[in-house]
């Protein structure tokens, strides 16, 4: 169970992130907009919709998977932390590489 904890952190942190960025290309605007990351607001789930659907290539399937455990916390469970934490980091590094 800590594993699957420490997996949902990973890729809240990541969710997160795309809360801080803007500028650079759609992607990056797509979190721009909001103000806070509340996994459970529309506002939240919409930005990662449109986060998803902007991701470049390299990352989609890192945003698709972090949709997955922010649309569906218990889901987790049935992942591998390793995968999920591996999402996290990937998305945190093309933001910090790619987003103004």
């Amino acid at each position: 169970m800590r594993r699957a904890g420490l997996a949902v952190a990973a890729a809240i942190m990541a969710a997160g992130t795309l809360t801080a960025c803007g500028g650079g290309d759609d992607f990056c605007d797509a979190g721009g907009d909001l103000d806070s990351f509340d996994p459970e607001s529309s506002e939240t789930k919409d930005a990662i919709d449109d986060a998803v659907d902007a991701a470049p290539d390299e990352i989609k399937d890192d945003m698709e998977l972090l949709r997955d455990v922010v649309n569906d916390p218990e889901s987790v469970s049935e992942m591998d932390p390793e995968e999920v934490s591996s999402a996290s980091t990937n998305i945190t590094e093309y933001v910090d590489e790619n987003c103004d």
